[in-house]
């Protein structure tokens, strides 16, 4: 029996800055799904300025059968107390001091543009911002706690991105051929998708800065990650993080 057969749709949630669109992208393109971002959708913006990721995501490919997910819904939300839109919900960490950084950076280059916010001066002083995204972050993962999804972090889908990406599609009993999965990802690799190297910084693409775990090491003081620690320290490790960065570490290359 199919406990998802009523389905249609799939929900990815995280915080935010945790490559939650490229899980997203993955599963649009394996799933043959269309990717849909709400508040992009409302703001009459694209989601995405590469032309690779927005025809690779629009669903009904030519030539590819169908899944039953026709939608891939992305979100940031805190969870209502009943979610009616689908039972088919992923919830996805990073290392909320990876998510700082990523985040300060991305207000700073937001501004450098011109686009002031008020609402998000105070994310223009680097140890300010990891202070604020500390809260956030324990906020949102609290708020997700109960909820019944697929858990999964960044780290490891980076780690071994078909295990994942295989194991998520085993949970929510959908049956892909292989050569999809490892399509999908050579697609929507950081390199293909933006033309950089992971790691390497265009302060101009608000969608990916770097893509690198631990990039935290290079920006936190000691004390900044022992006050950060205190502040979600204990949501982190049921997220599965160490205080010593153990669980957070770049990927080697393989040859």
């Amino acid at each position: 029996m199919n406990k998802y057969k009523d389905d249609e749709t799939l929900l990815v949630s995280d915080f935010g800055r945790s490559a939650q669109g490229w899980l997203s992208y993955m599963l649009c393109f394996i799933l043959n799904a269309r990717f849909i971002e709400p508040y992009a959708l409302m703001g009459g913006s694209k989601y995405s300025l590469s032309d690779i990721i927005e025809k690779n995501t629009k669903g009904r490919l030519k030539g590819r059968e169908n899944s039953r997910y026709s939608i891939v819904v992305k979100t940031h939300s805190y969870p209502a107390q009943q979610i009616d839109l689908t039972k088919s919900i992923i919830y996805l960490t990073r290392d909320p001091r990876d998510v700082a950084v990523s985040y300060y950076y991305m207000v700073r280059n937001a501004i450098k543009k011109g686009k002031i916010d008020r609402k998000l001066i105070f994310h223009t002083i680097p140890f300010l911002s990891f202070i604020m995204t500390a809260f956030s972050w324990r906020k949102h993962f609290r708020s997700w706690q109960n909820v019944t999804c697929y858990r999964l972090r960044y780290e490891d889908l980076r780690a071994d991105t078909f295990g994942v990406i295989s194991s998520v599609l085993l949970n929510f009993e959908v049956n892909i051929n292989k050569n999809i999965i490892e399509e999908a990802i050579d697609i929507f690799s950081f390199e293909n998708c933006y033309g950089r190297k992971r790691g390497d910084e265009d302060i101009n693409n608000p969608e990916a800065r770097k893509g690198q775990i631990g990039d935290y090491r290079n920006h936190f003081t000691k004390l900044q990650n022992i006050i950060f620690w205190m502040i979600c320290g204990k949501e982190a490790k049921l997220a599965g993080y160490r205080f010593d960065g153990s669980t957070t570490i770049e990927p080697k290359i393989k040859n």
